[in-house]
């Protein structure tokens, strides 16, 4: 028996201490990762825990930098802007006033063609009309015979009248003395006279002269045509003036100086064509009339601007044309502005709203008092100071009171800057283009 449990214990001990090796090694694989973690979390925390910290301070105010113009009163001269179109001053047809058959044509009378006052245009034949003129002449010359005949009658009636003094009663005293018959013996001589006046005047309208000045827009006749009053000769435009019929709104009208009267000036008014003239080229007009309806469409008002020899015809033949039915632009000298301030369009805020630099280089938003709105500025009278400081930088987000500095200050203080570090580096080697290319 003790010979077994010698023999069993060897065995046992051995079981125990693999038990024991294997306990370990569970130990060893479980616990040491876990004390490897805690250290580095103790590490990571020790580490976070003692970190330097930045202190927070609020950051200083920045200024927005702007630009700025002072602002002054001026006396200034309005320009309205407009549109208008030009049309003929004057413009007919040209009728004949007696009825015949034309034999002879102006050369000029064409489309296009220049004809002057007075000058001839077309010739009816006047053979039937210069017939007539020879009857009325002899007409006119027995008119005249009777009435000399009449004459002496008188002369024999006085002397018998005379003789019978005393037994014709006052009633016949009119037939006796022969007054109807000498009365009706004028009245022929008057009325053939009439007659030959008549047909001299027909035999005048034979030749169809010009009434004014113009150019000829269509003819309709040539030789050969009978024609009559009824019948249109040419229509004809005049070249000594046109007008162009200007739309402008009607709160405008205040600006324009517009006449009344014959004999009163009106405003000078600038017309210009982009698309046909050249940027420096214009022609003068003047307002003339207010025509006394609104235009329908855009219910504007409408002025007749009138354009002195629009053709170039009369004085500068070099200078531009103006054409029928052109559509132009036109600049409306209007009344002077006294003492007003004058703002361009882009630096009106909101509406009626300007920006300021105060003195204390903050902004103010300024509600301004508008007379005038032009093309690319307005003019105003209240809401602002001789001298003031208008803003003219675009500000994203402005806010009343926020702090302002001006961009030419900046530039003057790097100026500043630079020249400093030219006199602390005066060896520096000079550009070439501060040395120059030697040319003077």
């Amino acid at each position: 028996m003790d010979t077994e449990n010698n023999v069993n214990q060897p065995q046992q001990s051995t079981d125990v201490s693999k038990l024991a090796r294997w306990t370990l090694r569970k130990i060893i694989r479980f616990i040491i990762p876990i004390i490897i973690v805690a250290v580095a979390i103790f590490f990571f925390k020790h580490q976070m825990d003692t970190r330097p910290k930045a202190k927070w301070s609020q950051p200083p105010k920045q200024a927005k930098l702007v630009k700025v113009e002072p602002v002054q009163r001026i006396n200034a001269t309005i320009t309205i802007y407009a549109m208008g179109t030009v049309v003929p001053a004057k413009e007919i047809e040209l009728n004949p006033e007696i009825t015949g058959v034309i034999n002879a044509i102006d050369p000029v009378v064409v489309p296009g063609g220049i004809i002057q006052k007075g000058q001839t245009l077309f010739k009816i034949d006047s053979r039937d009309y210069e017939t007539v003129v020879k009857q009325c002449q002899g007409d006119v010359a027995q008119a005249m015979l009777n009435l000399k005949l009449e004459s002496g009658n008188q002369t024999v009636a006085q002397k018998e009248y005379k003789m019978l003094e005393e037994v014709i009663d006052e009633q016949d005293k009119e037939l006796i003395l022969r007054r109807p018959h000498l009365k009706q013996a004028q009245v022929n001589l008057e009325g053939s006279q009439a007659l030959l006046k008549q047909a001299k005047l027909n035999v005048a309208r034979c030749t169809v002269k010009a009434p004014f000045n113009a150019i000829i827009k269509e003819k309709y006749h040539d030789i050969g045509a009978r024609v009559s009053p009824s019948n249109s000769l040419i229509s004809m435009v005049g070249m000594d003036e046109y007008w162009v019929e200007v739309m402008v709104p009607e709160v405008q009208l205040q600006w324009i100086k517009i006449p009344t009267e014959n004999g009163q000036t009106g405003s000078t008014v600038k017309i210009l064509n982009p698309s046909s003239w050249e940027k420096h080229e214009f022609r003068t007009g003047e307002v003339i009339r207010l025509l006394g309806q609104l235009e329908e469409r855009g219910r504007m008002a409408q002025l007749l601007v009138s354009a002195k020899d629009p053709l170039c015809l009369q004085g500068d033949s070099s200078g531009p044309k103006l054409l029928i039915g052109s559509y132009v632009r036109v600049e409306i000298e209007g009344t002077q502005l006294s003492d007003v301030f004058r703002i361009r369009r882009g630096y009106l805020r909101d509406g009626n709203s300007v920006w300021i630099m105060n003195a204390d280089n903050k902004l103010e938003i300024r509600q301004v008092e508008i007379i005038f709105r032009g093309k690319d500025e307005i003019y105003t009278s209240k809401g602002l100071q001789e001298s003031e400081g208008l803003i003219t930088t675009d500000i994203s987000a402005p806010v009343e009171g926020m702090d302002l500095r001006v961009e030419e200050m900046d530039l003057r203080v790097e100026e500043m800057d630079l020249r400093v570090e030219e006199m602390t580096n005066p060896l520096q080697e000079p550009s070439k283009d501060e040395m120059g290319d030697g040319n003077g």
